[in-house]
């Protein structure tokens, strides 16, 4: 299976990527390990079987069809479990299930398929001010495809859009850099112990591309997934809020604050991973505004993501 052009979904009509009414797609596979990832489908840079247990009724059809012996049932409820060391992702399962209950996350596809997909909303994209994001799983990780994408939706005169989390090499960064319009960057911990304990990496290079993208003129928004608990402390709100007054003398950055939230549970037991933070409680509306205020008193402008 190819580990380029992979992506796992377009998203349409889509109102929190960027300005105005956009197409997110999603590229699959990413270097971090966020341990409050949404998204566990987007992790791994390989095709992979997920199981919509929801649905299942443990029919055993799937069982039985697998050429690789990957699927078994164990336990009383006859639950499905697949044996990933085994699955080669040849779909014989998900194909052969009339519940639909198993499906493939991720497909290989070219530049010119996805943009004529994008290019279907171009009314809608002209009439708001919208366009096309990138997301992830993480774009750079793909930067070829990436940048070839993107500048066929400039060439198109389509505004466009990356959310990455700038874990990457400089050399992928450029070469993306000449046609996005707009960054939204992800920023999760400035102590890089922190980061790398609850992310599995280290946060430099992260911080090192966000300031050669703010050297090259580009467009920044910063986006802080506020987690409880993991970066809500003093200590790293200080931090955001001196990087953000460093990167402000530059060019207006402002900030967007992504509540925690648990929707993500369900994927991970279509994929069957372990969610660590299943039990993490939101963060109350009061303790978000206070966070805004604090970035707000010190001349950066902010606002909270509804999710």
């Amino acid at each position: 299976m190819s580990e380029n052009n992979l992506i796992y979904d377009i998203q349409k009509f889509c109102l929190d990527d960027g300005p105005g009414i956009r197409t997110t797609v999603f590229f699959k596979g990413c270097p971090l390990r966020c341990k409050w990832c949404a998204n566990p489908e987007s992790q791994s840079k390989e095709q992979e079987i997920g199981h919509h247990y929801t649905i299942c009724r443990a029919c055993g059809k799937c069982v039985s069809i697998c050429p690789q012996e990957a699927v078994t049932m164990i336990g009383g409820d006859k639950k499905i479990t697949i044996d990933r060391a085994k699955c080669m992702v040849c779909a014989t399962c998900a194909n052969g299930c009339i519940q639909r209950a198993l499906s493939v996350y991720g497909y290989s596809t070219t530049v010119e398929d996805v943009f004529k997909e994008v290019n279907k909303d171009r009314d809608y994209y002209e009439s708001t001010g919208g366009g096309v994001t990138l997301s992830g799983g993480e774009v750079l990780m793909q930067a070829d495809f990436a940048a070839a994408l993107l500048k066929r939706c400039k060439e198109a005169g389509i505004h466009t859009c990356v959310e990455t989390s700038g874990y990457a090499t400089e050399a992928q960064l450029e070469k993306i850099i000449p046609y996005v319009d707009l960054f939204l960057y992800d920023l999760k911990s400035l102590n890089n112990e922190v980061h790398k304990e609850w992310t599995g990496c280290s946060n430099e290079p992260i911080l090192s591309n966000l300031d050669l993208i703010m050297d090259s003129g580009a467009k920044v928004v910063i986006r802080f997934p506020y987690i409880p608990g993991v970066n809500d402390t003093e200590e790293n709100l200080d931090l955001m809020r001196d990087k953000l007054r460093e990167l402000n003398r530059k060019a207006p950055v402002p900030i967007e604050i992504m509540p925690y939230h648990n929707y993500g549970t369900g994927k991970y037991l279509m994929t069957h991973r372990e969610y660590e933070l299943a039990q993490l409680e939101r963060p109350s509306l009061e303790k978000l505004e206070e966070v805004k205020r604090f970035f707000a008193d010190a001349g950066i402008s902010c606002v909270i993501l509804k999710n």
